[in-house]
């Protein structure tokens, strides 16, 4: 199974410079990196662990808050956004 963690993160959020900086940050913590775009068409990175262990552990060291969904399972359903 994998869990995405439902924050948004920039290199502004952890005084970094980069999302390359991003991911070798969350590479420490066991984690894959999703990148995506915001409503406004700016990078926006998300983290993703085996584990929720492994995103609870990002969260308490890193001081963030947020909720992790499984991603990892097939769903019947679609969902449209309009």
């Amino acid at each position: 199974m994998k869990y995405l963690l439902l924050t948004p993160l920039t290199p502004e959020l952890f005084s970094l410079d980069t999302f390359e900086e991003i991911e070798e940050a969350l590479m420490e913590f066991a984690c894959e990196t999703i990148y995506s775009t915001d409503t406004e068409g700016n990078m926006i990175a998300f983290a993703v662990g085996s584990t929720k262990k492994i995103l609870e552990n990002l969260c308490t060291t890193v001081d963030l808050e947020g909720t992790a969904v499984e991603i990892s399972g097939v769903y019947d359903q679609m969902i449209s956004l309009r």
